[in-house]
Order: C-alpha cells, then structure tokens, then sequence
C-alpha cells in the first residue's frame, strides 16, 4: 500500500520485520519524536524519505542478524543512534544490527552519529560526510563494498571508538581529521591517517597502507596503541608512563622539537629510517626500543643541533646507526641497554666537531659501540669528532671501537670520569684517547681544554691504564692502537 504510515500517537513503536520486506510508505511522527526501527530479523529496505528535526534510533532490541537499508533521501537534523541492543540488557539477550547507508551524504546534516553495543554502521560504496562519529562498545563501522569516502565534519571533526571495530576496503577514502580509541580496531585499507590520534585507554591496533601525518599522537597512562603505515611523520609525541607505542613503518619523520613519554613509557619502532631533521633540536624521553636495524637521520641543512635520547633500547641484535652530515651534532643518550650495536657514522663531509655523549649508567649494555670518521675528503676543513663517556659504567660491559680517517680528521674518546670501565676497546691509528671532556667549539684535539684529573681506564681481563690531562700537541695523545700494544 501507498497510504502513509502515521506513529504521531506512537512516537515509541519502532518498525522491525520478520523476513525481507521493502518499505515504500510515507512515515509520519510526531514533532522531535524519533524514527525507531528494531526488531528485524531479516532485511528491511526503506525506500521513503526521512527528514526534518528527527533523530532516527535503531534498536535492534534481543534480535540478531538483521539487516536495515536506507535508500530514500534524508534530511534530518537531529542525532542518530545504531545498536544492537540497549545497555541496559544482558550479554546473553543482546541482538545485533547492521545499517546501509544506499546513496551519498544521508547523514551530513545531523548532530551526532553513535554506533555501539552490537550495531553496524556500513558505507555501502557511498561517499558520506558525517558530523562527530562516535563508535561505541562492540559498535563497527564497515564499508561492504570497499570504495567509499568517509569525510567527519563539525565542530570536533572527529571519530571517537571505544571497544569498536573500524574497518574499511582497500580503494576507500578516509578523511578523518582526528581520532580518539579505546580498545578498538581500525583497518583503514589505503586511508590516509591525518590531524590527532589519542588512545585513552586498553589496547588499540590501527592499520593502514597509506601514510600518517600527525599533528599530535597521545597515548595515555597504561595503554597500548599498535600502529602499522607505509610512512609516517609526528609533530608531538606524548606518551605517558606506563603505555607502550609499537609503530611499524618504512620511514618515520620526527618534525618537532620535544617527543616526551613517561618514565615508564616505550616507543618501540619497527622502522629502517627515522628522520630527526627539522627543529633546532630534537628529544626523545623515556624508552625509544628499536625492533630492528634503523638509521637515525639529521640531515645537513639543520646544523649546531642536539638530538637527545633519554633511553635507548638495542633488544635482539638490532643495530642503530646514528648518520648525520650536519656540523657540530651533539648526539646526547642518557641510558643505553641491551645486546645490539650503536654505529655512529660521524661528521660526514663537514668541517665542526661533532659528539656522541653517553653520560647514564649502562651496565646493562653488553652490545657494541663503534664510532668511524666518515668525512674530511677536505684536509683544511677536517676537524675531530668525540665520543664523550660521562659515566664510570657508560661502556662498562660493551666493546668499543673507534677509526678515524687520517692524521687531521680523528676520532678522539674523551673520558670525563674519575674512573671508566670497558668490556673492550680497540681503534686505528687515528684514534685517540684523553681524560676530560669532548670539544665544545671549532678546533682540533691539541687545543681540548685541560682536564682537572687523570682518568682510570679499566679493560675487562687487562691491567688498568692511567690516562692523563690532554697534552698540548696532538701528536704527544695517546693513539689507542699504540697505549694497547
């Protein structure tokens, strides 16, 4: 029948079916009530209009594997809701409920879309923008045919998921400004992950082919984010004590100044390169752990900079080769543990001493440390580069190797410390060893300044060496491949 269906006397009886229907009737409710449908069973196609100042409410109530199409124009501007069951039934009662969305933007005019508790929200192939999405406990956004576009709009212009499932096809368009998780899956297909990404709590996966670009991604207290990307790059880290941040990407782009995570915190990176270019300097607090071999960049445009690194984790073998043709770059970690390799490839093709300083307590280290002189093609503008121990215990159970490339481009170890212990130390002809600390300007190592004490130099299994104050020339240095022999 054509003959509307009127529920203005109604305004709570929701509309179900038991098998497939297809609804053509014209539905009408009273002013501000809802549109409820619930109780389906089957299919229920909804070919007539919605509109005006409605919410549209789908409760599915305690029945399950129903599935509801929208296929007239909407224009309602109210809120709407899509669950499987309500909050207030048992686990053992609740139904489920999948909503198709049958043509573009049926939602771009309402105030709020919440998707939980067993229901569906599925994209259909169709383009939608939809205003402040929040998708709730067991809620799933899906899109069955794999090509639509979701834009967010509104004053938050964001995505909210708590224990939801996200997931949409591979040549799916994601713009989503900013998104904020709990316990919830989001498989993004070729999306693109752009704006803020906050995880409040539980444990969060995100996955996309596509890149990330962040302006902010917070992780709170306790909680786990699992984010997989082609390419990434982050503006402001913060991650708090406890939570634990796996990122796996090709590359990815620090272009901030401060990366701050708690004292408990971890950063582990599954990634070959991370880029620490852009800032005037660049930190890293708590645990950065890397998950494989991985370069750490600063390129040559960005110099006089300091790359700081609270703690550096080095678990299964992995070696982290710091590269930056930079000049004067202060290389700065705090604390070093566990068995890889830390290789700096120092001061390539410029002219400013460049450092590497270790100044914590990393006994638990037992990995290797080799520093090369990779530049000075230029002998007029080749000057020294240092590696500066500030602990007694900063390669106290790691083998340390040092080359140097000739007479004028060296590399220098400077012992700041009363006493330094060492596993192993080796090194060519140009590399030298001293008591004081690493050249702060311009110069070469017969003009370091004058340590106030001797050093004692302590080789695992060997006698100790007693290193004196800098001498004044550089040839009266103690060479390492010499004082050994």
């Amino acid at each position: 029948t054509e003959e509307p269906l009127n529920l203005t006397q109604h305004t709570e009886l929701a509309i179900g079916t038991d098998g497939d229907t297809v609804l053509n009737r014209t539905i009408t409710t009273a002013d501000d009530a809802a549109y409820r449908f619930g109780g389906i069973t089957g299919t229920l196609t909804v070919n007539c209009a919605l509109s005006g100042n409605h919410d549209l409410v789908v409760d599915n109530q305690t029945y399950s594997s129903g599935t509801l199409v929208l296929n007239g124009a909407t224009g309602l501007t109210g809120k709407v809701e899509v669950m499987g069951y309500n909050e207030n039934l048992t686990a053992e009662r609740a139904g489920d409920i999948c909503v198709k969305l049958g043509h573009n933007n049926m939602l771009i005019n309402t105030q709020h879309t919440t998707v939980s508790n067993g229901g569906v929200l599925d994209l259909n192939g169709t383009n939608q923008t939809i205003r402040n999405l929040s998708i709730g406990e067991t809620g799933a956004l899906t899109d069955s045919l794999g090509n639509s576009t979701l834009s967010l709009s509104g004053e938050n212009n964001s995505l909210h998921a708590n224990q939801a499932t996200v997931e949409v096809g591979e040549q799916a368009v994601w713009r989503v400004s900013d998104l904020s998780l709990s316990d919830s899956v989001l498989k993004l297909g070729n999306g693109n992950l752009n704006g803020s990404l906050q995880v409040t709590g539980g444990t969060s996966t995100v996955q996309t082919s596509g890149t990330t670009s962040l302006a902010t991604l917070q992780t709170s207290a306790n909680s786990v984010l699992n984010l997989t990307t082609e390419a990434a790059s982050i503006a402001t880290l913060q991650t708090e004590t406890g939570s634990v941040l796996n990122l796996t990407t090709d590359t990815l782009t620090l272009y901030g100044t401060d990366y701050s995570t708690g004292a408990a915190g971890r950063f582990i990176l599954k990634a070959d390169r991370l880029n620490m270019s852009n800032g005037d300097g660049t930190s890293i607090g708590g645990t950065l752990e890397l998950a494989q071999d991985t370069t750490l960049y600063s390129d040559g445009s960005k110099n006089n900079m300091t790359r700081s690194i609270s703690t550096l984790s080095l678990a299964n073998g992995a070696t982290a080769t710091l590269d930056s043709p930079s000049w004067n770059t202060i290389w700065n970690i705090g604390e070093l543990t566990g068995d890889g390799n830390l290789l700096w490839k120092a001061n390539t093709n410029h002219s400013t001493p460049s450092r590497l300083v270790l100044g914590g307590d990393n006994g638990s280290f037992a990995g290797k440390i080799t520093v090369e002189r990779t530049g000075g093609a230029n002998r007029s503008r080749a000057w020294q580069t240092y590696l500066e121990l500030g602990h007694e215990n900063a390669a106290a159970n790691a083998e340390v190797t040092l080359n140097g490339q000739n007479d004028i481009s060296m590399v220098a170890l400077a012992l700041n410390t009363d006493t330094t212990r060492m596993k192993g130390l080796s090194g060519n002809a140009y590399a030298a060893v001293y008591a004081g600390a690493a050249v702060a300007d311009p110069a070469l190592i017969n003009t370091a300044p004058l340590s106030t004490h001797n050093t004692t130099l302590l080789l695992e299994g060997e006698e100790s060496y007693i290193l004196g104050r800098r001498a004044d020339a550089a040839e009266n240095l103690p060479m390492i491949d010499k004082y050994l022999d």
